[in-house]
């Protein structure tokens, strides 16, 4: 009965947890969808809006041209374009529109491979955001014209008739199903090349638009475009007409959209100059990369230096441990590899200075074979013939303040012995002369000249000295 309760309320668990689980995706799929929609109507809104200052971006191809443009001729060429689209706006009333400047940017040369160059050119028809042609209906039927040219109430001739409505025959309203279908009017125009070049680039037209129409960037744009394919024969006349040999040759001037995609951009001759954006980025990347990369090995290397360091101390602090668990004396060899920060430790008990009368185990050194009882040497042999003390003898120890203690040492056969005792010397009364000097912070010096255990005790004058000494009798 207990496990049918068990396994009821399980189930129960399991209904609820989906039931919550469903409704949680449930309210964010509608989130979701009420974002996106938001997001629609704010982008519809803004296509929609009318702007009272207008940019448009075009791709502009010059034909026949010798060499890349230089930056006068890129200022001349600029107040040409600006001169031409400002010419047909003023001429015109539909739109109460006004040209403030052309700039001239992203210069590109390409070589041409054919001897005829062949345009082709996309006579398209401005439109609005609403979908509405500009232009071409017949109250604007007359908007773009050439000052000279007849223009015919009925017809205009724009690479196509429009009619007497003022509707292109090919964008008759009539056929609404079928007009976004047809939007454009393509030809091909074959010039004879007499440049080897073609001349790319890009250019942004700015104007401040009047009235409160409904008119926008891309309605603007489009208008451009029209405008060059509708008088590309008055363009090329206008850049003919410049007053620069470089323009003279001129065959052609193709006018389209420009695209985020294309690439325009500069030639070769510029390449060392001028930098791209993925270059630019690319570099910073790699000096921020390069960077990193150095402050992390330094990191490590200062980390590794470190532990070395903790290691080498807890090293230290272990070997002076058991130094001092087994109460030995060290060997030369042990104080050579010593550095002169090594902070030894002389007195475990912190005893003061005075006789402690226990005995320290005969040990054998790096150097000799054995210790004997004597401390004479012959001929200066590592092997020692005699005893190194009397039997009645005994190791005793006395404990040096920091600083300068006062004693002098000598060599009395063979053995370090001390010499002489300073008056007011804080080991006067401690040692005596003739005392045999055995060790100095358990480092033996039964066989150190006087200079060394001198050396030896100066070595360690910043810290509290253990002299390791046995009285002979006088």
């Amino acid at each position: 009965m207990r496990s049918k309760c068990l396994l009821a309320t399980g189930n129960l668990a399991s209904l609820v947890a989906t039931f919550l689980l469903f409704t949680v995706i449930t309210a964010e799929k509608i989130i979701i969808q009420d974002i996106q929609e938001a997001q629609q109507q704010f982008v519809q809104k803004e296509h929609t809006e009318a702007f009272p200052f207008l940019s448009a971006t075009l791709k502009i191809e010059i034909n026949s041209v010798s060499t890349f443009i230089n930056s006068s001729r890129r200022t001349l060429l600029s107040n040409t374009l600006f001169t031409f689209f400002r010419h047909v706006f003023d001429d015109q009333h539909a739109y109460d529109v006004e040209i403030v400047g052309v700039s001239i940017f992203e210069e590109e040369l390409k070589r041409n491979d054919r001897k005829l160059i062949t345009e082709k050119i996309i006579n398209v028809q401005p439109r609005n955001s609403r979908g509405r042609i500009l232009a071409l209906n017949s109250l604007q039927a007359d908007q773009f014209y050439f000052e000279g040219e007849e223009v015919d109430d009925d017809t205009i001739d724009d690479d196509g008739a429009i009619n007497g409505e003022g509707y292109d025959d090919e964008f008759d309203m009539n056929e609404v199903e079928g007009f976004f279908e047809k939007e454009s009017d393509e030809f091909l125009n074959t010039v004879p090349a007499t440049g080897s070049y073609t001349l790319i680039f890009a250019a942004v037209v700015s104007a401040e638009h009047l009235e409160e129409q409904s008119l926008t960037h891309g309605d603007f744009q489009a208008m451009l475009i029209h405008i060059s394919h509708k008088f590309n024969n008055h363009l090329v006349e206008f850049v003919n007409g410049i007053d620069d040999a470089y323009f003279a040759n001129v065959t052609g001037v193709l006018v389209s959209g420009y695209e985020a995609g294309d690439t325009v951009g500069t030639t070769s001759q510029q390449a060392g100059s001028k930098f791209s954006a993925g270059s630019i980025v690319a570099i910073v990347l790699s000096v921020f990369g390069l960077v990193l990369f150095l402050y992390i090995v330094i990191k490590k290397l200062t980390r590794r230096g470190l532990l070395l360091q903790l290691k080498n101390n807890e090293w230290r602090s272990q070997e002076i441990a058991k130094n001092n668990a087994h109460d030995s004396v060290k060997s030369l060899k042990f104080l050579y590899n010593r550095t002169p920060d090594d902070d030894y430790s002389f007195d475990p008990l912190s005893s003061d200075n005075g006789y402690n009368g226990y005995a320290i185990p005969r040990c054998y050194d790096d150097h000799a074979q054995y210790r004997e009882e004597s401390v004479t040497f012959e001929n200066h042999s590592k092997t020692r013939t005699s005893p190194l003390k009397p039997a009645d003898e005994e190791y005793q120890h006395v404990f040096a303040p920091p600083g300068k203690i006062g004693v002098a040492i000598d060599v009395v056969d063979g053995n370090p012995t001390v010499h002489k005792i300073k008056h007011g010397s804080p080991l006067e009364g401690l040692l005596k002369p003739k005392d045999l000097i055995i060790a100095i912070d358990d480092v033996d010096t039964t066989r150190m000249s006087a200079a060394d255990v001198t050396h030896l005790m100066v070595k360690r004058m910043n810290y509290r000295r253990k002299i390791t000494f046995v009285r002979k009798d006088s």
